[in-house]
């Protein structure tokens, strides 16, 4: 019986597409494709990991782009604005939390997105706990981050389910026995919920 719903934050609760940011932010598709092939890899994970801050984030983009030193520091300074959250999502929180269910979030996220969703939404404080990547150095799909919330809660993974947008994060859920929604699109977040909760 699921006890307890863990929600991902990206294009679950919020929506960021970087390749959409960056081109709003630059209007020029080389420029876009530069920058994602420089942060939007394996560097953005590390970063959500907590490996680096952002002024670190800044001096490994010099790096690659040394001539890009001023989009850079823009690009790191407002990209945390363009993480919007998805109010219809969003409310899901407080409606399960009425049915008697714990919600919880379990998100690949760096700092700085962390204290401007925290600045700007209500929802981290209403969850009933949460991990954060940049916090414990670990990100999905590492089967360890997981752990750290079931062990950080008192949790048992076969009376949760886990909502993520991500296949392979679902993927190590489903290995430590978690119930799971694959989300593809956001706009099924309540109707999914609702078929696998088994809601008339």
């Amino acid at each position: 019986m699921v006890k307890n719903i863990i929600f991902d934050i990206g294009n679950v609760l919020a929506t960021f597409k970087p390749k959409d940011f960056l081109m709003d932010l630059f209007k020029d598709p080389t420029l876009v494709d530069q920058f994602f092939e420089v942060f939007f890899t394996k560097l953005w994970h590390e970063y959500d990991q907590g490996l680096y801050t952002k002024e670190q984030m800044v001096q490994k983009g010099l790096q690659k782009m040394p001539d890009q030193k001023e989009k850079i520091n823009k690009m790191m300074d407002v990209w945390t604005s363009y993480v919007v959250g998805i109010q219809e999502n969003l409310d899901l929180i407080q409606i399960y939390q009425k049915k008697g269910y714990k919600v919880f979030i379990l998100s690949n996220l760096p700092e700085d997105s962390y204290i401007y969703l925290k600045e700007h939404y209500d929802f981290i404080d209403q969850v009933d706990g949460g991990i954060y990547s940049y916090q414990h150095k670990l990100i999905k799909p590492d089967v360890k981050i997981f752990e750290a919330l079931l062990e950080k809660y008192g949790l048992n993974a076969n009376e949760c389910i886990f909502i993520d947008d991500t296949e392979v994060n679902i993927r190590a859920a489903e290995t430590l026995g978690f119930y799971t929604i694959w989300l593809k699109d956001h706009t099924q977040l309540a109707t999914l919920l609702k078929e696998n909760l088994n809601e008339v």
